[in-house]
């Protein structure tokens, strides 16, 4: 997302309404000029700050996915290795029951 652009229009559109409001009451325009100046500056600060905590509320969103995903990698990841873990003793076990057979076969045939 653009966030550079979150000053200039907060400062625009306040400086916008000033315009139409000192035109309306028929301020004189130095007076005017001068409203809009200080209008302006204070809007253009709070379109600043407004920027800073969009951005640093992106960036917080951005980490606890990446935080939630790591974290979902790790239980997949924990998940496959006891998976591969009781294939394993599955496997042993089969071969001690392929080894019992063959014993007990051997002693059958004695």
């Amino acid at each position: 997302m653009r966030t550079r652009y979150i000053p200039g229009v907060i400062m625009l559109t306040a400086g916008l309404i000033t315009s139409v409001i000192c035109l309306v009451r028929n301020y004189d325009i130095v007076y005017s000029l001068g409203v809009l100046l200080i209008v302006m500056i204070i809007f253009a600060i709070i379109g600043f700050i407004g920027k800073k905590v969009v951005e640093s509320q992106i960036k917080e969103n951005k980490e606890q996915e990446e935080a939630r995903f790591e974290e979902e990698r790790q239980r997949e990841m924990a998940l496959l290795y006891e998976q591969e873990e009781n294939s394993d003793e599955n496997a042993t076990k089969e071969e001690n029951a392929e080894v019992d057979m063959e014993v007990k076969e051997k002693k059958a045939e004695e």
